[in-house]
């Protein structure tokens, strides 16, 4: 009997599983065509990848290579790794099928009768539920913790270590950023108060010398004592990441108004506010604020005659 071809695709999302899930899906994967007479020829693995949009590297080279039409079957461990989109998953499906290319869970039977299309159906709104609902959780305690000022992750602020989910100073690397502060008031540029830390000793607690990039350290305001949660907001425009500088939330944490900051030697003219606005109305906030740090200017924005009013003061959070 002439054996079926067909390929692997295989997922792990971010959400705290680790590698070794795809160890176990190509596993279960290859005994299923094991037992059905079916040919492995390629296995298309996105690792840390989530399932709620179809952007991964490895599913969109599989859709590249569908019109070669060299398999007949994509077998995935669940349909849960294949999406945790309804809308993606029955769009591809289709998509594939223009290419005599079927989805075979190695788990879950689903016949091609209306009741196994409904349950499949059903299974892949329950995973979009899922993902929908671990997202809320993921945000809200995001947001717990912020309020308490802990650490979301990454690395500490120079100056400081993290213990139990909080910064402390570290006491060695606080004389440098004092020194950094100091140096910069008295009219030494980065690369001058670089070439003093490294020439007078100064070493970061990992044993590094200091490079001359100080930017971000004189502009982060955590330094005061702020501690601002999701500063920067991102949103995907044309599969482009897009980030704000500062983002006020609704209640139900929908953007409600959004800053934008230029450098103070930029003049916000009429084209460069125009350029700005035009972008922010694709995130539909009520609201924008424009600041150079010298002059500051907001606006509402009406999206049905998309055009904006500006305001004579920024108003209170009440008042939005």
């Amino acid at each position: 009997m002439q054996k079926i071809i067909a390929v692997a695709y295989a997922r792990f999302s971010s959400d705290k599983q680790q590698e070794s899930s795809i160890t176990v899906q190509l596993s279960e994967i290859k005994r299923f065509c094991a037992s059905h007479n079916i040919e492995l020829i390629h296995e298309y693995v996105d690792e840390a990848q989530t399932g709620t949009n179809s952007n991964r590297k490895s599913f969109q080279q599989m859709v590249k290579d569908a019109p070669l039409k060299q398999f007949k079957f994509i077998i995935v461990h669940r349909m849960d790794r294949w999406a945790r989109n309804v809308d993606d998953s029955r769009y591809y499906k289709k998509y594939f099928a223009k290419y005599g290319i079927k989805i075979i869970s190695a788990l879950e039977e689903f016949d091609e009768t209306p009741e196994g299309e409904f349950f499949e159906l059903m299974s892949m709104g329950m995973a979009e539920l899922y993902s929908k609902k671990l997202a809320r959780e993921c945000v809200a305690g995001k947001i717990a913790n912020a309020k308490e000022c802990k650490i979301h992750g990454g690395l500490p602020l120079l100056g400081y270590k993290v213990q139990g989910k909080h910064y402390v100073i570290d006491e060695n690397e606080a004389k440098a950023v004092k020194l950094i502060f100091e140096l910069t008031l008295q009219g030494m540029g980065y690369v001058q108060i670089r070439n003093y830390l490294n020439s007078h000793g100064y070493v970061r607690s990992d044993g590094r010398i200091y490079s001359a990039h100080f930017y971000d350290i004189l502009r982060n305001r955590k330094y005061i004592g702020e501690y601002i949660y999701n500063k920067s907001y991102g949103k995907d425009l044309n599969g482009t990441k897009k980030r704000c500088d500062t983002v006020l939330y609704n209640k139900d944490l929908s953007a409600k108004l959004i800053v934008e900051y230029k450098a103070p030697h930029i003049e916000i003219t009429q084209t460069v506010f125009d350029q700005i606005t035009r972008y922010n109305m694709v995130l539909k906030v009520d609201y924008l604020i424009v600041s150079n740090g010298l002059n500051h200017y907001c606006c509402h924005i009406d999206y049905n005659t998309k055009t904006y009013l500006f305001l004579p003061e920024i108003p209170h959070y009440s008042e939005l």
